[in-house]
């Protein structure tokens, strides 16, 4: 309690608290495990039961499973999550895609990510869960940037970070993850703790590097690494040049590195998976520190 009263201290004053509660119809709504055959469907070897949700509505299948599947409901997730700093000021945003996969952030302010004078960084706690087996549950720290209303993924394997985990994943039968949440409440506290002063040595050699011309800089990444089409270049350009002028920012590698990283996103055309686009914000960023 002691540490945790230490680490509430440390959050500022931002915006009123906005818990999941508000967005019951995205996260919030029956979903039940039933065979297949009390649908009138006739189900196959292995999967002859579904996931339905808004059953009262619709019936809508959003996964055949077994009947040995663990179906955990979102109220038994992200409410538990939500009573380690139920005495901060938060906000979430909450993702629901086709009432099968979901996404909580939430975001708040916390001492020690001033470092980069003019773009307001706060932290960011990634969530996620999944109703037809597609998304593990899994929970993950990164940063919010006001500045471009959006977060940015912090690659796992930063070395600044490598004394304390930024993410924890795992197949979400109920041992798991309630074995996951207990772990959570001791997980966060130590991660408050260490990750603003990790953020500040991680991208230190970025944002204190100047940068002449972004194009060229970030189509030389762009083309070292394949993280997106080169066609996209001038969108990261963009991207670099309005936040610039938004928070009368130096023009720094830094800037350039969230510009490639807010596309690469933002892109649901070429990587849709999660996994996939951190793999590539981590081999964007080694490249851009090896040769800053």
């Amino acid at each position: 309690m002691y540490l945790l009263s230490i680490i509430i201290k440390q959050i500022n004053k931002i915006i009123m608290t906005v818990k999941t509660v508000n967005n019951t119809n995205d996260l919030y709504f029956d979903v039940q495990h039933v065979a297949v055959d009390t649908l009138g469907l006739t189900g196959i070897s292995g999967r002859d039961h579904a996931v339905i949700v808004r059953p009262k509505q619709e019936n809508k299948i959003v996964s055949l499973c077994s009947e040995n599947y663990e179906l955990v409901r979102n109220e038994e997730i992200f409410p538990v999550i939500e009573e380690n700093f139920a005495h901060m000021d938060y906000k979430v945003n909450v993702k629901n895609y086709n009432d099968a996969q979901f996404s909580v952030d939430y975001i708040f302010a916390l001492q020690g990510l001033d470092f980069i004078k003019g773009d307001n960084l706060q932290f960011r706690l990634s969530t996620g869960h999944s109703y037809d087996s597609r998304r593990k549950f899994d929970v993950n720290a990164g940063l919010w940037r006001e500045i471009c209303g959006n977060g940015l993924a912090v690659p796992v394997q930063l070395d600044a970070a490598q004394q304390f985990k930024l993410e924890m994943s795992g197949q979400h039968t109920h041992d798991n993850v309630k074995k996951m949440l207990d772990t959570f409440s001791t997980w966060l506290p130590s991660v408050l703790n260490e990750f603003p002063a990790a953020m500040k040595q991680a991208f230190k050699p970025l944002y204190d590097t100047k940068i002449q011309d972004y194009a060229t800089r970030i189509l030389e990444v762009v083309s070292a690494t394949n993280v997106f089409s080169t066609k996209l270049v001038d969108s990261a350009v963009a991207v670099a040049q309005m936040e610039q002028m938004a928070g009368n920012l130096e023009s720094t590698q830094w800037l350039a590195y969230n510009a490639i990283n807010n596309l690469l996103f933002d892109d649901e055309v070429n990587k849709k998976n999660d996994w996939d686009r951190k793999r590539k914000d981590q081999e964007v960023l080694e490249y851009m520190l090896a040769t800053v």
